[in-house]
């Protein structure tokens, strides 16, 4: 009968061990071995049947995988800066995205900034970094290495957290990163236990390729500020029209009252009391970056008629007043198309050094 053998020549019935099956007058027993997922032997011991539970532990076992190797990811990710400045004696940053730092009392983390276009905030002393007290979801009070506290605004660039700093300061849930990564780990190999070694491998490939996707969204999804994207609409909707026009440097490369101000209006709220350092990194060569020329040319440049020589620091707002007074009392009819010579839009930022 089904679930027994003989041994040719015998008359005597055997029953086949646990886990194994045989057909009618069978001389010897099929275990049952799943290929990729275990397999059992149904009550007669006739068939062999996969384990819905196995199923369920190779899921399970995927999502622990894909947990870990997320998280993972997201500790050596950095994150997209929107805004630095200084807010009541305090130097604040302000993230794109959620820091995930914790709010504990004596949680400072150390953050290092890249790509800010401001060389204070960059050049520390080596081996040193910021440290760093979460005071809202995207907002960290950064503590100078030295103590220094400046007026380093930037709103472009990149702040990350280092990986030890990340596994304990930051996390989910009032509890750290390592906390998640060793439960999930230890879920996750809680449940291998139950698998077959090819199992394993398809749930590692798949876990693989599924947070390379995740990460390539989360990036894509991220990869814009406010800043740029406002950037992007002011080349789409002031700087298409006429177009670049390449001009030797000098006298050609002047701009008019008008265009200069248009640049300040559209970017008012991001300008504030910033100086001419700001405009520079964060405007100017961000919006020549791929003309690699001069503002003047990317905006339309004329001939110069008044040179002007100018403090940096100066907040650009009263270097706008003082220019727009200045063509008013010219007397012109047409007084914004009075033009200025002003170095940071008639020298190519990309060839500084020439």
């Amino acid at each position: 009968s089904a679930g027994t053998y003989a041994v040719a020549g015998g008359q005597l019935c055997n029953t086949c061990p646990d886990n194994a099956i045989s057909d009618l007058a069978s001389t010897h027993c099929k275990p049952c071995v799943g290929t990729y997922l275990v397999a059992y032997a149904d009550p007669g011991r006739l068939t062999c049947q996969v384990s819905l539970l196995n199923l369920a532990f190779a899921g399970s076992f995927f999502i622990c995988l894909l947990v870990v190797l997320n998280l993972l990811a997201f500790l050596c990710y950095q994150l997209l800066i929107e805004d630095f400045s200084l807010q009541n004696g305090k130097m604040v940053l302000t993230l794109c995205r959620p820091h995930r730092v914790l709010r504990w009392q004596a949680n400072e983390p150390f953050v290092t900034l890249s790509s800010t276009g401001t060389p204070p905030l960059e050049n520390l002393p080596k081996g040193c970094s910021f440290r760093a007290k979460a005071l809202t979801g995207r907002d960290l009070h950064l503590i100078h290495p030295e103590g220094k506290v400046g007026p380093w605004d930037t709103s472009i660039g990149f702040c990350r957290v280092g990986f030890l700093s990340a596994l304990l300061h930051t996390g989910y849930l009032r509890l750290p990163s390592i906390f998640w990564l060793l439960l999930w780990f230890a879920a996750g190999a809680a449940f291998a236990r139950q698998l077959l070694g090819r199992m394993i491998i398809i749930c590692l490939l798949l876990a693989l390729v599924s947070t390379l996707l995740l990460q390539l969204w989360y990036r894509w999804m991220t990869h814009c500020s406010p800043l740029s994207l406002k950037r992007d609409r002011f080349l789409r909707e002031n700087l298409a029209s006429p177009g670049l026009e390449r001009v030797d440097s000098g006298p050609q490369r002047a701009v008019s009252m008008r265009q200069v101000s248009d640049l300040f209006t559209f970017f008012q709220s991001f300008i504030r009391d910033r100086s001419m350092y700001y405009i520079c990194s964060n405007l100017v060569q961000p919006l020549t970056k791929r003309s690699q020329s001069s503002y003047a040319e990317l905006a339309g440049p004329s001939r110069v008629s008044w040179f002007i020589s100018h403090y940096w620091g100066t907040p650009f707002r009263e270097t706008v007043d003082a220019i727009r007074h200045h063509a008013k009392q010219q007397g012109a009819v047409d007084w914004q198309s009075t033009t200025y010579w002003i170095c940071t839009f008639a020298n190519n930022q990309w060839q500084a050094q020439n």
